[in-house]
């Protein structure tokens, strides 16, 4: 056997422990390009440098001295069970480095800590070898999942052996009742072409070896997740990065279970007939794990609850032309409507919240968050010291000077716009007035563009630095603090047009304040195409880079090797950019941005649903297609949920309450001819009666089904049984032959940190609610008493 020295400064396809050698022969056409389809079995790659393809200038540097070998080394290995004994020297030169890390990380894989599986491939240009790491061995994956504690499942034969009936959503009477919801990505593993996909709801517990046998098989998540678990309780993933040791690392896209999820529809942009039910996320789970699931969950039930609205805007588009006989006739129908957006938010939100807490029950992923991982950058002894409540104190400092740049910006451009409308024939910066007040949609929107980018990456930037215990932490805070700025880029300018701008100076015009509400749907008409096209027009070009690359890549190649090698499926995974946490956000932010605009703003512009309606089936379309063959596998994340932005969700269903009622009283002709303080008393009953029905539907729907109720006192009734079987089974944990590694994958806990991390956290989200609902009702207030003294 050839050592792990002599494999990476050769590159040679030598594969040591593999099981399965992947059928080279096999070929997959991927975004238009043939190629070798080398992804069976592997669930990791970590790409070295290869000096034989490297450019000259390349190859001097890898020559060089290493001068910080030392510390290199330290980072990388962690030093766990003996492991990463010290190989540096005085001298030592990049090369001689790379080789010792490749070596170590070889001997620590394939050597009894960890039993994982390896191959080699070397890149179709020569440059780049792939190790491909791959979790098969049966006591290696039994042996893991039990130092994490993994969460698994119990399988339906434990339920049919102790003659227990699996819990279903549907029940009458005693019975539960399976349901097929299409084919289950489980027929990809199991070679069963038909098997199908129902509504089991089996118990979650934690993974024991003496229990095995009465598990759910684990899935290709699960072995992504548990391999990465092992290899991280050795060597960090981001120091081999940071100090060049390796090019990159990433977790490896199934093509087989890709392909179910294409035949299935789900990710394939030409299927736009494609109604997203409910169990269409299920799948989705099965192979990107919880948090890719929940967040196309929310999509597909957001898109699927918009069809609503959708008809109601035609109804209303057609009411209004063909019915409505004046502007009085006009104003009832738009308040109707008004009602109904509120009732729909406050239906969508409980709905939600219930299908929500049966997809974690489906999932497995019930209190998932009090076991969340701790962070390697957490400190628990930074927390709450000054330097600490200082740097979050900066960033949310720099929140308010971007916030600020908005105000000042907005205010601008309406006086920039009330000065063209006043002196039409007048010049301005040497731009005539008429040309210069046809610029401003454009100016609001570009302003929006500018500011949304440069804050999402300063703000992620700063988030990453702070001291989060956990990622869901981490996540959580990046997203409050990125929706609170984008809050205000995004949805002020409209606000100013309706609440601000009749109120001050001239007001809206001699139109009144009909003329601000033509303004405002003019604004906000344009913003809604323009966001729609730029967003699809970003994925869109996400998508050509990626092919650029690849194709520029395999021309390349062509032309060294003469066309002697075929480029191969993981090389297009190398190439393609990472789906990372700011990206995912960026994703899920459009859609939530659009759902407020629909529950604050659809009232003037009912057009604005259809429209949502209609592209969203193209958009989730898109990203479902992006995250799948044009970015490399997401890393296997657990979660409850969408996290934080439920609660900015929340509130924006709330404010549109206060915006609706507001519109509807002082901005349509119907009140006209009432008395200023009237219209307050109506606009306070309006605005408290729809917040009451709100609390009504929440208090009606409820946190938990009566579906869920069942299932969960089933389970809670049956589980001994279910997971012990008839003889009883043992509970007692067997010993294990890397114990030690417990401690450091599942760090000790002597701290109550899950009610900590929930105290922070509802600490942190009832301040941005107190923050936001003073700020609207802080300005409605204000209107009011502007209106009352004039």
């Amino acid at each position: 056997m050839p050592t792990a020295r002599e494999i990476s400064e050769s590159g040679a396809g030598y594969q040591p422990l593999l099981n399965d050698q992947p059928i080279l022969n096999d070929k997959i056409t991927v975004m238009g390009f043939e190629m070798m389809k080398n992804d069976d079995n592997w669930h990791w790659v970590f790409t070295f440098p290869l000096e034989q393809g490297m450019e000259q200038e390349a190859k001097e540097k890898f020559a060089e001295p290493m001068l910080d070998a030392k510390k290199a080394w330290t980072a990388i290995f962690t030093g766990a069970e003996g492991s990463g004994n010290s190989p540096v020297k005085t001298g030592m030169t990049r090369k001689e480095f790379q080789h010792a890390v490749f070596e170590e990380m070889v001997n620590i894989m394939i050597g009894w800590r960890c039993g994982l599986n390896l191959g080699t491939h070397v890149s179709i240009d020569g440059d780049e070898l792939f190790l491909m790491v791959s979790l098969e061995n049966d006591e290696a994956k039994k042996e893991i999942a039990e130092i994490t504690e993994h969460r698994t499942t119990i399988a339906s034969a434990a339920y049919k052996e102790v003659d227990i009936k699996m819990p279903t959503d549907r029940k009458l009477g005693s019975e539960f009742f399976e349901i097929a919801e299409g084919l289950s990505l489980d027929r990809i593993y199991l070679r069963n072409a038909t098997m199908p996909l129902l509504n089991h709801y089996p118990a979650t517990v934690t993974y024991r070896k003496g229990n095995a046998n009465r598990f759910e098989h684990f899935r290709n998540p699960d072995l992504v997740q548990l391999s990465e678990s092992r290899m991280q309780h050795f060597f960090n993933f981001n120091s081999l990065v940071k100090y060049k040791a390796i090019n990159k690392v990433f977790a490896v896209h199934n093509w087989n279970q890709l392909d179910a999820l294409h035949q299935q529809g789900w990710n394939d942009p030409q299927k736009l007939i494609y109604w997203p039910t409910e169990g269409s996320t299920d799948n989705v789970s099965k192979y990107f794990y919880s948090e890719i699931a929940f967040q196309f969950h929310w999509y597909h039930l957001f898109t699927r609850f918009m069809a609503a609205p959708a008809l109601l805007s035609v109804v209303t588009f057609l009411l209004r032309h063909f019915w409505a006989s004046d502007l009085h006739e006009n104003s009832k129908i738009t308040c109707a409507f008004a009602v109904l957006i509120c009732i729909w938010s406050s239906v969508f939100m409980a709905y939600y919240t219930q299908k929500k807490n049966l997809k974690i029950l489906r999932w497995g992923m019930k209190n998932f968050e009090v076991s969340a991982a701790v962070r390697k950058e957490f400190s628990d002894e930074y927390r709450d010291s000054f330097r600490e409540t200082a740097q979050n104190g900066m960033h949310w400092f720099l929140c308010c000077i971007f916030i600020a740049e908005t105000l000042g910006i907005t205010f601008l451009i309406a006086a920039l716009r009330d000065h063209t409308e006043k002196e039409p024939a007048g010049m301005t910066w040497g731009i005539s007035n008429v040309t210069l007040g046809s610029t401003m949609d454009y100016l609001v929107t570009i302003n929006i563009k500018v500011v949304d980018k440069l804050w999402t990456a300063l703000s992620s930037h700063l988030t990453s630095k702070e001291n989060w215990r956990t990622q869901a932490d981490l996540k959580g805070a990046m997203v409050i603090k990125l929706f609170t700025v984008k809050f205000v880029v995004f949805y002020y300018p409209f606000f100013y047009t309706i609440f601000l701008k009749p109120h001050i100076g001239d007001g809206c015009g001699h139109g009144g304040i009909d003329d601000c509400v033509d303004e405002l749907n003019s604004s906000l008409m344009f913003f809604f195409i323009t966001q729609i096209v730029t967003e699809m027009g970003m994925l869109v070009f996400q998508l050509a880079r990626t092919c650029k690359a690849v194709e520029t890549e395999i021309d390349f190649a062509k032309k060294k090797t003469g066309g002697s090698k075929q480029y191969s499926y993981l090389e297009l995974q190398a190439k393609a950019a990472p789906y990372g946490t700011i990206e995912q956000m960026n994703d899920f932010m459009n859609q939530v941005v659009s759902y407020g605009f629909i529950v604050m703003f659809s009232v003037t512009l009912p057009f604005m649903c259809f429209l949502c309606f209609v592209t969203n089936f193209m958009y989730n379309k898109l990203i479902a297609y992006k995250i799948c063959y044009a970015h490399q596998r997401p890393k296997p994340v657990g979660c409850e949920g969408i996290g934080s932005w439920e609660y900015i969700i929340s509130v924006l269903s709330y404010i549109g309450v206060f915006v609706n009622a507001y519109i509807a009283v002082f901005a349509l002709p119907l009140m006209n001819d009432l008395e200023l303080t009237e219209k307050i008393i109506i606009f306070i009953a309006a605005e408290h009666g729809m917040l009451f029905v709100k609390l009504l539907i929440d208090a009606a729907f409820g946190d938990k089904s009566t579906a869920q109720l069942r299932i969960e006192e089933h389970n809670d009734d049956h589980i001994h049984k279910v997971k012990n079987g008839k003889t009883g089974g043992s509970e007692d944990v067997l010993e294990i032959h890397v114990a030690t590694a417990a401690g450091a994958v599942k760090p000790e806990n002597p701290y109550n940190y899950a009610s900590l991390k929930k105290k922070e956290e509802q600490k942190v989200m009832m301040m941005m609610v107190v923050v936001v609902v003073v700020m609207v009702v802080a300005l409605v207030t204000l209107v009011m008493l502007v209106m009352l003294v004039q």
